[in-house]
């Protein structure tokens, strides 16, 4: 019984210990906000990803070509998404019809994006992405 017990004991120590040593310990994030436009009009809804080979991918909602995010500083590749429903339906998975969606920015803002930004620690100014045809 009471090795049991303290192996339980030591079972909660060290497990403790690991969550407190995993808890902030990660970058400090920089809040980046800016204008999203697609051939000269602001970007209605959609979404932005700064991915980095060394921190988490960070993500926000763009809306009325406005996004707000946080990131680590560092090198990033942005992609920018959006799309729209067609109107048709088609057969999802087990048989659910799910809407059809196309793509309103090319693939070279997103899938294999051009795009990419230096964060820095102590960024204010607004980055924009004004995105040609």
């Amino acid at each position: 019984m009471m090795n049991r017990r303290r192996f339980l004991n030591a079972l909660y120590l060290a497990a403790s210990l690991l969550l407190l040593t995993g808890c902030g310990g990660g970058p400090d994030l920089v809040t980046v906000s800016g204008e999203v436009t697609y051939d000269g009009a602001p970007v209605a809804q959609g979404q932005i990803l700064f991915v980095d080979v060394n921190a988490p991918t960070s993500h926000a909602q763009i809306e009325s070509g406005q996004y707000k995010i946080e990131t680590a500083p560092g090198a990033k590749q942005v992609r920018i998404t959006a799309t729209k429903e067609t109107g048709t339906m088609l057969e999802g998975a087990m048989g659910a019809e799910v809407p059809e969606l196309v793509d309103l920015i090319p693939a070279k803002y997103n899938t294999t994006t051009t795009l990419s930004a230096e964060i820095a620690a102590d960024r204010l100014d607004p980055l924009n992405f004004h995105l040609a045809k």
